[in-house]
């Protein structure tokens, strides 16, 4: 229903039921009986009860659009909550997969500096590298392997013309 259906209802009833306090004040005042008995006036009462009526349904008719305004926020937050749980869930599961990243990176990191930390001469013998002198030498003793081959060379083409 209408919010303005609903206030013109409301308008109704409180008219009504201000009439109808006044048919029955003036019925007791026909029968002879008194409407006010100490500090309680039954004709101050139901005059006053059709402008309070009105106001209490105009005050029900404000609550009523304050709860739908509510309702609505609060269906606006529920949504923004399920988007910003979703963008938590991504987020998480990046932070997850940067620490595994991470483990990884970490663990290389660890076997780099193991290896860093060798003996260099344990590493060249593991691996047959030939030290700094071992070359000199090799190069040494290829240069005089070359003086004596060139020079059986040369007694060879000799002896052979």
């Amino acid at each position: 229903m209408s919010v303005d259906f609903i206030g013109s209802l409301s308008a109704l009833a409180a008219g009504f039921t201000g009439q109808l306090g006044k048919v029955f004040l003036s019925y007791i005042r026909d029968l002879g009986f008194p409407t006010k008995i100490g500090k309680f006036d039954l004709a101050t009462i139901l005059d006053d009860s059709e402008a309070s009526v009105d106001e209490r349904l105009l005050k029900i008719d404000q609550a009523r659009q304050n709860l739908t305004e509510a309702l609505s926020a609060i269906e606006e937050l529920g949504s923004q909550a399920g988007r910003q749980k979703a963008e938590l869930e991504i987020l998480t599961a990046a932070i997850a997969q940067a620490a595994n990243e991470k483990a990884a990176a970490t663990n290389e990191l660890t076997t780099i500096r193991t290896l860093s930390n060798l003996d260099t001469q344990a590493v060249q013998r593991a691996f047959a590298i030939p030290t700094r002198s071992q070359r000199w030498f090799e190069r040494g003793f290829s240069f005089c392997l070359g003086i004596v081959a060139s020079l059986i060379a040369s007694f060879v083409f000799d002896w052979w013309r």
